[in-house]
């Protein structure tokens, strides 16, 4: 009967622990942790903190991808233009004249003289080949342009699309429209500005303003390379176009 007793209970009859396994100082640490106050957060607590941090993020998100856009159209820009500026000097370093004294009006064969000599002096570049009005060719950066040569007999027009096929493929976009000019005298031309010595980039006057930069490119986006350039090379707060 003892012996029944004693395994059915967990105590002897002397009030004595029988499992050996479990001493007074796990029984001590047992009591305070159950007895112990953990404080922590309720579900209710943890959901809101995600809602806020979400909110907080839709908010913030958006500009900061909205200002890395701007910040790489503006670099990559300004590395088209100062690509084929550098080339145009070359050029005229290598051969002891100007790139566009080679064109001599809106004709296959003048665009053809210019786009020969553009290609020996702009390097990594695939242009092609065939004789047309208009070229295009690869920057080893995966910059595409076109030059195109029947818009007038005084400057071939410059297509520079910074992210190559890549969309939007919009004008003001990630495509940029420049002019390149043979003659001085195009710098008071109505539509395009003297910027310096070789390039040209509509304006819709020459003492253009802000303001009226703004406008032009609101409502023709072939003067938003103007803007941008007579911004610093930054794109402008109150661009009119969402980059």
């Amino acid at each position: 009967m003892i012996l029944r007793k004693v395994e059915e209970s967990p105590k002897c009859l002397g009030g004595g622990d029988l499992a050996p396994h479990k001493s007074k100082r796990h029984n001590k640490r047992t009591n305070f942790l159950h007895n112990k106050f953990i404080p922590g957060f309720t579900l209710a607590e943890v959901l809101l903190t995600m809602t806020i941090i979400g909110i907080i993020a839709a908010m913030t998100i958006p500009v900061l991808m909205t200002s890395v856009s701007k910040t790489e159209t503006e670099t990559r820009l300004k590395k088209a233009y100062s690509t084929f500026a550098q080339a145009m000097q070359l050029v005229e370093a290598g051969e002891r004249r100007p790139l566009m004294s080679y064109y001599t009006g809106s004709s296959v064969a003048s665009v053809t003289k210019v786009k020969t000599k553009l290609k020996k002096y702009l390097s990594s570049t695939d242009i092609s080949t065939s004789d047309t009005w208009t070229y295009s060719g690869t920057l080893s950066d995966g910059i595409i342009f076109e030059l195109d040569g029947g818009y007038s007999d005084d400057y071939i027009v410059l297509w520079i699309d910074i992210n190559g096929a890549a969309e939007p493929n919009s004008i003001g976009y990630d495509r940029f429209y420049f002019a390149m000019s043979k003659n001085s005298y195009i710098k008071d031309h109505p539509n395009v500005k003297q910027l310096d010595s070789y390039w040209r980039v509509r304006f819709p006057d020459t003492d253009a303003t802000s303001s009226t930069l703004k406008s032009a490119c609101s409502s023709n986006t072939q003067y938003c390379s103007a803007y941008i350039m007579n911004n610093g090379w930054e794109i402008p707060d109150d661009y009119p176009l969402d980059i």
